[in-house]
């Protein structure tokens, strides 16, 4: 799979990546030039030490807290061209359908094993 092909599948998009908090005169890089592809049949595990900037990458990803530089895109949607209205209804959207196809799928899940034990 080429490069381009990768990036059209891809559920995730992060390109040069950095988030920097000021904290009083001190600037903290929580996330330095960020790159990651998830591809919609992934599955990752998020792992590192307290500190290391994994609830700051999730969050950016969700469209709770906004990237200092870089891109992320989200299903081919650049966060950061979303104004704070906009950004609210795609999280809206975003986590409905989240929890609709997450409810689904384990209503199919105990559907199926309750038809196994039963039939």
């Amino acid at each position: 799979m080429n490069l381009k092909s990768k990036v059209m599948n891809s559920i995730v998009e992060i390109r040069n990546l950095s988030k920097a908090y000021n904290q009083g005169e001190i600037q903290v890089t929580a996330l330095d030039d960020i790159h990651l592809s998830i591809d919609s049949s992934d599955f990752l595990t998020l792992m590192g030490p307290s500190g290391s900037g994994k609830s700051t990458l999730l969050h950016i990803i969700a469209g709770i807290d906004r990237q200092t530089s870089g891109i992320c895109k989200v299903q081919n949607i650049d966060l950061s061209n979303l104004n704070e209205s906009a950004l609210a209804d795609w999280r809206n959207q975003m986590w409905v359908s989240f929890f609709k196809a997450s409810t689904l799928s384990l209503s199919s899940l105990l559907l199926k094993t309750l038809n196994f034990r039963c039939c």
